[in-house]
């Protein structure tokens, strides 16, 4: 995920098509990512997809086998790159 080639590809439920992970942070395990939520203002999940919103920022998470990657940029099967600084998906807020 974090090297552009071979790169990491994989069958997106939210974007119904195969997704190309163009651009990676970090990835956090399942106790940090439940720590970050916590600090942020709020958490979306759209299926595989988590944001996490903080006064000047927003994470964008893709949930892994045992925690989560940060993901900047993704390239879709039609070659259209997002960038998910200024992606909003649409989201369902989690209910408390």
């Amino acid at each position: 995920a974090f090297c552009s080639y071979p790169g990491t590809s994989y069958i997106s439920d939210y974007f119904d098509q195969e997704v190309k992970i163009v651009s990676a942070v970090t990835y956090i395990s399942q106790g940090e990512f439940t720590h970050q939520v916590s600090k942020s203002r709020s958490l979306g999940e759209q299926n595989e997809w988590y944001v996490l919103k903080y006064p000047k920022l927003k994470k964008v998470y893709l949930k892994c086998g045992e925690g989560y990657l940060e993901v900047e940029k993704v390239c879709l099967a039609s070659g259209k790159n997002i960038d998910f600084a200024g992606f909003e998906f649409e989201i369902k807020e989690f209910v408390s």
